[in-house]
């Protein structure tokens, strides 16, 4: 009932500007980012994605105020225990490496505090008792942080310093002082999680750049998630729909695009058709003239027609990419070259070898124009006029 409470006093008084006070709150909000965070679990992110926004910007706004301030080396704690199997594997063994955090984490400037919350090491059968050391250079800032003691709900009583999601820090030290007891050296670093990189990325450029919706579907594509992304993707075009229908988002017809393209990944060829088909008449019925969009999905139905045997569709499709190519209001070059070269394949198939060497020879003219002697499409061109000349 409490969080129930809570959740209806979310909606009524939350405010962009508050975004620190509800996350320090013992509420279900903290526990269920953190744990969407910790197990990159995007539908839910998706769902959070605004209240992310404001608090990283949050951070990031007392961040730079902060760093015009005080002393430009500051060092925080964190007091927690760390079940036995993972503080081998991340620290332990780990000493010299990196800690990534995928989760806003909370530290205090209160030692005496960090050591209340870290244990006795009374438990050291099940769990160690670790208190965190952090070195941070206030000069380092791809990842914001921040005092936040006066945005905090708990005040300044705790001294609290809040990282922003993703962090790493260098370990650069692990003493076991007592016995089940550990102080471990940390430093905020500039790195990256190779393994974060590409939520890391979703959170900053999506969330808050604000870049189009369907990015987390390509991204949960990306990721093999091909139902969770097609669920995503339909809900996207729940709440687009009717945007789309007062010209107000042009999302739609690259959101039918991609669930074909889930499809065509999920071996649904005729479903992945019909998604492709709607794409195109969602770009008819839109004000605005998407030619990339719209070549794209000729490219995909020429690539299913192909695939099918049905060669002479599958040509259609080709030219019309050439055609929308080639008069584009900003001519693209190498997609003409590469319309020149799918067409030339088709016809190569067809056994249509003197058309097919003319579409070689045209992408290899425009390719020798704006291509450096050594790029691999070069090479590519030269071997199908090779292969042609060998069918002869």
């Amino acid at each position: 009932m409490k969080q129930l409470n809570y959740i209806d006093e979310f909606e009524e008084w939350y405010d962009p500007m508050n975004a620190i006070f509800w996350y320090t709150r013992d509420t279900f909000l903290f526990r269920l980012l953190n744990k969407a965070l910790r197990e990159q679990d995007v539908n839910t992110l998706y769902s959070l994605r605004y209240f992310i926004k404001d608090l990283h910007l949050q951070l990031k706004q007392l961040h730079a105020s902060q760093q015009q301030t005080s002393t430009t080396l500051v060092t925080a704690y964190r007091g927690q225990l760390m079940n036995n199997e993972e503080f081998d594997k991340k620290i332990r063994r780990n000493k010299g490496g990196f800690l990534s955090v995928k989760t806003f984490l909370s530290t205090t400037l209160d030692r005496n505090l960090a050591n209340f919350f870290a244990g006795d090491g009374s438990k050291e059968d099940e769990a160690q008792s670790v208190l965190f050391q952090i070195d941070i250079d206030k000069n380092v800032i791809k990842f914001p942080f921040a005092d936040v003691s006066e945005e905090s709900q708990f005040g300044k009583d705790e001294r609290e310093v809040l990282f922003t999601m993703g962090c790493v820090f260098l370990i650069e030290s692990a003493k076991e002082m007592t016995s089940g007891f550990w102080i471990v050296q940390l430093k905020l670093t500039s790195e990256e999680d190779e393994q974060l990189q590409k939520l890391t990325l979703y959170m900053k450029d999506y969330i808050i750049k604000a870049t189009p919706l369907y990015t987390l579907g390509s991204l949960l594509t990306e990721m093999g998630q091909y139902y969770n992304a097609e669920h995503f993707y339909l809900q996207v075009l729940e709440e687009q729909q009717e945007l789309f229908n007062c010209n107000k988002t042009n999302h739609v017809p690259a959101v039918y695009n991609d669930l074909g393209l889930i499809h065509i990944l999920m071996d649904h060829t005729n479903i992945a058709t019909d998604y492709y088909e709607k794409s195109l008449e969602a770009h008819s019925k839109n004000g605005q003239t998407d030619e990339i969009g719209i070549a794209d999905t000729y490219n995909n139905l020429a690539q299913i027609y192909s695939d099918q045997g049905d060669l002479e569709r599958a040509s259609e499709y080709l030219h019309k990419v050439l055609k929308i190519n080639e008069n584009a209001s900003k001519p693209n070059q190498i997609g003409v070259a590469t319309s020149y070269n799918n067409i030339g394949m088709m016809y190569s198939n067809q056994k249509r070898y003197s058309e097919a060497l003319e579409m070689y020879e045209k992408c290899l003219e425009i390719e020798l124009k704006i291509l450096p002697n050594s790029h691999p499409n070069l090479a590519t061109t030269y071997n199908n006029i090779s292969r042609l000349y060998d069918k002869h």
